[in-house]
């Protein structure tokens, strides 16, 4: 279910609020002058939002950072990338988008999607974004798959269906501050994917309210969706919620603060057992593409890196680190608006055997 969820909720997110940016940098037409640019997704652009579920209060706050790169080439197609990080674990996706003077494109290619080649973009939305406007930016009734497309090697089909309506400006306040000139845009998508073997895998209705400030990009968003299926008729209905917490827009940053380092595991200088992670405890929430090989290495005894597998705030291994001292190095690193970690730190922890393993002693 969560999967689902996440799913449909990046559409949402990347799907609306992504672009091609301007001028040359993304390869998209220049949009009239006269037109105030909403969307603001030139690459380098990035925010930070706090997610929730209405129904579903959690226990601690959950953030997404949705950053803007590129140029990047699609067969001979120059796109801007769009990239969703749901910061509460180790989930992200990539959307791809371009920007003219008459419509917002969402594309794809035959790695990043089933559908047939025929179809390798659709429309998001139309440009300028206009108060009163109202119109279906696609009607796919029918999208036959290829056989073999999915795991189970059933044909399959999609119909899809997205209406737009561009409101009217209106105040939102949300954690980054209070905009009296939010765009509101709602978005109506239907989705069927149905089986040549009979029945409907699923069925999922979508209804989504966006808003968008000149020169911030898009402030807030709310969703509500059903899920339905042959399998399970009864529509599972799940709401979220999206608000602005931070933003960097064209070298206009909410935050220019550096992040600190609150705590590591291991401590330093700490004598440990079992070690699978190395961790560093932030002030606030780290850009998880930050942390590399280069950015963060542990090394043995001998000094030879030890591999292992990153995320936002540390390194983990797979079978654990052998008993031995261990440095573990940190530089470089940056946090969701692209602050870098003033000073690079360093320290160092033993591994020692577990003495529970090869004993009949209790634990």
């Amino acid at each position: 279910m969560l999967a689902r969820r996440l799913g449909w909720v990046l559409i949402t997110l990347a799907g609306l609020s992504g672009c091609g940016g301007s001028g040359g940098e993304s390869g998209a037409e220049e949009q009239a002058s006269s037109s105030p640019d909403y969307l603001e997704m030139a690459s380098g652009n990035r925010w930070t939002y706090a997610f929730s579920e209405p129904d579903n209060p959690y226990p601690q706050p959950r953030y997404t950072l949705v950053k803007v790169d590129g140029p990047v080439s699609i067969e001979d197609r120059q796109v801007l990338r769009q990239t969703t990080h749901y910061l509460w674990q180790s989930l992200y996706s990539s959307s791809y988008f371009k920007q003219t003077s008459s419509q917002l494109e969402q594309h794809f290619d035959g790695s990043m999607s089933v559908y047939p080649d025929s179809l390798n973009k659709w429309t998001v939305l139309r440009l300028p974004l206009v108060s009163g406007d109202a119109y279906t930016a696609y009607d796919y009734p029918h999208l036959a798959l290829p056989d073999g497309s999915d795991a189970d090697d059933i044909e399959e089909s999609h119909a899809r269906r997205r209406n737009v309506v561009v409101g009217h400006a209106e105040s939102v306040t949300v954690p980054a501050g209070t905009f009296t000139n939010a765009l509101k845009i709602t978005v109506q998508s239907h989705a069927v994917t149905t089986s040549s073997a009979g029945g409907i895998i699923a069925d999922i209705n979508s209804s989504s309210e966006h808003w968008y400030v000149p020169g911030i990009g898009m402030v807030k968003q709310r969703t509500t969706q059903s899920f339905s299926s042959t399998a399970e008729p009864t529509p599972v209905v799940d709401s979220t919620e999206s608000v602005l917490t931070g933003y960097k827009v064209n070298g206009v940053s909410t935050d220019t603060t550096a992040p600190t380092i609150i705590q590591t595991w291991p401590a330093n200088s700490a004598t440990v057992i079992d070690v699978t992670f190395v961790a560093i405890e932030f002030n606030e929430e780290m850009d998880p593409d930050s942390f590399s090989p280069s950015t963060l290495v542990v090394t043995d005894g001998d000094g030879h890196p030890v591999a292992g597998t990153y995320s936002a705030g540390g390194l983990s291994f797979e079978h654990g680190l052998p008993v031995g001292t261990y440095t573990a190095h940190v530089e470089g690193v940056t946090d969701a608006l692209g602050n870098q970690l003033v000073a690079p730190y360093t320290w160092s922890f033993t591994v020692v055997p577990n003495p529970c393993y090869g004993t009949t002693m209790f634990c």
